[in-house]
């Protein structure tokens, strides 16, 4: 029953974990409000403004402003969002 227990108590542990240390990935609706471009928060590393590649951007949380961040809306984990 011990057994049981540390290895419940680990498992919770990690999950935690993993929850608090997942990329934050959010969507901000464009112009015509027909697309959503994904975002990625990163505060260590930023694609560069000119960054033509298709994948999810990486921004700074703070070069977003108030109104930006008043339309976003959270998404899940990237991992968890891909077909399996």
């Amino acid at each position: 029953m011990n057994e049981f227990l540390i290895i419940l108590a680990l498992c919770v542990s990690l999950g935690i974990y993993q929850d608090k240390t997942k990329p934050k990935v959010i969507g901000l609706p464009t112009e015509q409000n027909d697309v959503v471009k994904l975002y990625e928060l990163n505060k260590k590393y930023q694609c560069p403004s000119y960054c033509d590649v298709d994948h999810i951007h990486k921004v700074h949380p703070d070069s977003l402003s108030k109104e930006q961040l008043d339309m976003s809306f959270l998404i899940r984990n990237k991992k968890n969002n891909r077909k399996r």
